[in-house]
């Protein structure tokens, strides 16, 4: 399975640092424990060469950036269909969820909270279903907005906006069907630390397990911008990679991730970009 990041290229920001990890980071929401991976392995070598470095985490994949006064994040993905693995229990719901976010990586803000937005997919039976979401963690559970209908194929874009440390806002609208939903945080605890902002395929906690992940195919988030001291950045090649392994395996990739970089020059026809991106990655995804 593949997430790929498009960034567009090329975007000079002054005053906007991109520091490299120094040590390696951890994901948020993870609990120990959890279900051992059904995935074969395969390998993540034709990850992008054009980041920093690539790390993996037992819960996500994707890419986040680790600078410093960051306060809002945006990103579009479509959402998949989701299967149940070969050889699955067909009394088990198989599940995952895209989400973007700001300080979601653990050890860069230990004891601040995270701010995110998304959609859970699951699948139980050959039947699926969908759901979007707000979660100010770990302050509260996932939230979920009853006026936003999800099905596999929207389009749906995300936007975090911190007003402060302790509040902001989360925006989802769901381009196919023209809906789109808002939460305001007020006064929440524990307060960001406003550094970090993350684009994320997630194997999601319930209580302190794992759930068990679905097939996806591929997400690829597009039209991706950070706000970093006050400055829109959508020049993501500073960013680093996060691929999912199995926690019995370190060597078992579950999801892999890419970063594709866009030329701003001449044109080209997004659509068909995506399209070629998909296909091109179609012999590796499972």
């Amino acid at each position: 399975m593949i997430i790929s990041i498009i960034t567009i290229l090329p975007l000079l920001l002054s005053g906007i640092t991109i520091a490299r990890p120094a040590t390696i980071p951890a994901a948020r929401r993870f609990r120990s424990g959890g279900p051992s991976s059904t995935y074969k392995n395969f390998t993540a070598s034709d990850a992008s060469a054009s980041t920093k470095g690539t790390y993996t985490f037992t819960n996500w994949a994707g890419a986040f950036l680790d600078t410093t006064d960051v306060t809002g994040i945006t990103g579009t993905f479509t959402v998949p269909t989701p299967s149940a693995p070969a050889g699955s229990d067909p009394d088990t719901s198989y599940c995952g969820c895209a989400w973007v976010g700001l300080d979601g990586i653990s050890n860069f803000c230990p004891k601040g909270g995270l701010m995110q937005a998304g959609v859970n997919w699951c699948v139980e039976n050959g039947v699926s279903s969908f759901v979007a979401w707000y979660e100010w963690w770990p302050a509260e559970a996932q939230q979920y907005w009853d006026d936003i209908d999800v099905s596999a194929g929207d389009s749906i874009t995300v936007t975090i906006a911190a007003t402060s440390k302790t509040g902001g806002t989360a925006n989802l609208v769901n381009n196919s069907s023209g809906q789109r939903a808002t939460f305001t945080w007020t006064d929440e605890s524990p307060a960001l630390c406003e550094v970090s902002a993350e684009w994320i395929v997630e194997d999601y906690s319930v209580g302190n397990e794992l759930v068990a992940f679905a097939d996806y195919g591929s997400v690829t988030f597009t039209g991706n911008s950070a706000l970093v001291g006050g400055a829109t950045a959508d020049d993501l090649t500073s960013a680093y990679l996060a691929d999912m392994v199995s926690q019995s395996d370190s060597s078992d990739v579950i999801s892999a991730s890419s970063l594709k970089v866009i030329s701003r020059r001449g044109r080209f026809d997004a659509t068909w970009i995506g399209d070629r991106w998909i296909e091109n990655w179609a012999d590796r995804a499972m």
